[in-house]
């Protein structure tokens, strides 16, 4: 089994614990979790990029609209029925790309590769 199928998301539980060892109280640093995540929603929804310090950052990126051809037709109850065509149209869509800064992979040491 590898490392990384190993280790455990992190989570909101996480975030508060490190807030709490920081020195906040626990309701502050559920404050701080709950700011934090409003923060990020309202950046996904306006489809802004995320500055995570020196760390990483989180880019939108649009993804064009096009035609997605299918050779198949899936009637009720799972059934297929080939030879037959259709074609769905993807509107625009977003996916988002992470950057991990140079600065900062080459002064720490990955613990996952």
């Amino acid at each position: 089994m590898s490392k990384k199928s190993q280790r455990k998301p992190i989570c909101r539980k996480d975030f508060i614990l490190e807030g709490v060892r920081s020195g906040l109280t626990y309701p502050q640093a559920k404050a701080a979790y709950a700011a934090t995540m409003r923060l990020i929603e309202r950046a996904v929804l306006n489809c802004t990029k995320i500055n995570f310090g020196n760390v990483l950052s989180i880019t939108p990126v649009e993804r064009p609209p096009r035609e997605v051809h299918k050779h198949f037709q899936q009637g009720p109850g799972g059934v297929v029925k080939k030879g037959t065509k259709e074609v769905y149209y993807l509107g625009r869509r977003f996916s988002f790309r992470v950057n991990v800064y140079k600065k900062f992979l080459d002064s720490h040491e990955l613990d996952w590769l």
